[in-house]
């Protein structure tokens, strides 16, 4: 499924929504899959995981209690024409005081410099590892894989 782009992945109240680029010979198709259907723990734990870089790109004190209250929701994706990935981490940060979360949205940052630009405004090489890893698991998404279903044999009678 190489000729798929992960433009963006959200997951909010039960539903996965991954909107994609398909790369054809006469054109580009866009795409939103939007599924009620269970992804796998995996594509899960890929999206939870992204926590750590969203305190870390917004430049929180680290601390493991943050860290437990940040969520993340969903990541919108950038291309360079290199094919360089940039990323917006969205998340929803739990408040002690308040009973709606405060949303947060990463800046924008690319994988690679731009130009002479600083390599600090970028996106740390393990925060891109865990960006393939989602889009990775976007693609299987895409391409059927769901979490396992649990089956139920209470009221099964041995034969």
């Amino acid at each position: 499924m190489s000729d798929i782009r992960i433009l963006k992945v959200k997951m909010k109240d039960g539903r996965v929504q991954i909107t994609y680029d398909k790369i054809q010979d006469k054109g580009t198709n866009k795409y939103t899959l939007d599924s009620f259907e269970k992804p796998t723990p995996e594509f899960t734990n890929a999206l939870k995981e992204l926590h750590k870089h969203v305190q870390e790109i917004c430049e929180f004190e680290f601390s493991f209690e943050l860290l437990d209250a940040i969520n993340v929701t969903g990541v919108s994706f950038s291309y360079s024409k290199d094919d360089d990935i940039g990323a917006v981490i969205t998340a929803q940060r739990a408040l002690k005081n308040s009973k709606s979360p405060l949303n947060l949205n990463t800046p924008h940052k690319m994988a690679e410099a731009i130009s002479d630009q600083d390599d600090s405004y970028c996106l740390t090489p393990a925060c891109c590892d865990d960006l393939h890893r989602l889009i990775e698991e976007a693609r299987k998404f895409i391409g059927g894989e769901r979490a396992q279903l649990e089956l139920s044999f209470e009221n099964e009678e041995a034969a």
